[in-house]
């Protein structure tokens, strides 16, 4: 379990899981990368379904599903997911977790702390307190 191997700092479970979440799926599409990009660079703007379908040049539905197939997450969680991880390596700098969840682009510290909960099994300040010492996708 996810929560369990970083509560425990168990570098090895959480290197499995990267690879298992990996998997062998083909190379992803560049446009749904450049996406990604734009989502973990700039969080707090929140890109819509309509400028994903824009951007990928496909009606709205179809974009949703190709951003899926390439990601392996909806659009809607890989947002919030990104706006986790932008929060986490805010606070982990540094700024207070509830300013670090408005700067990457939720309503409140309860909103984030919501989306933690729910993504992860942590709050942010557990996940916080457990990121002292190991080296993963935040600030590396």
């Amino acid at each position: 379990d996810f929560p369990g191997a970083f509560m425990d700092k168990d570098l090895g479970a959480v290197s499995k899981l990267r690879t298992t979440l990996q998997g062998s799926r083909p190379p992803p599409d560049p446009a749904v990368m450049r996406v990604v990009d734009v989502i973990y660079t700039k969080p707090f703007e929140r890109m819509t379904q309509v400028a994903l379908s824009q951007t990928l040049g496909l009606e709205r539905t179809q974009a949703l599903r190709h951003f899926k197939a390439t990601t392996g997450q909806t659009f809607r969680k890989f947002k919030i997911w990104a706006g986790i991880i932008a929060a986490t390596g805010i606070a982990h700098r540094g700024e207070q977790i509830g300013k670090a969840g408005v700067d990457a682009g939720f309503s409140d510290s309860s909103h984030l702390a919501n989306a933690a909960m729910q993504t992860f099994g942590l709050t942010p300040t557990a996940g916080l307190t457990n990121l002292a010492g190991f080296q993963t996708l935040v600030g590396s």
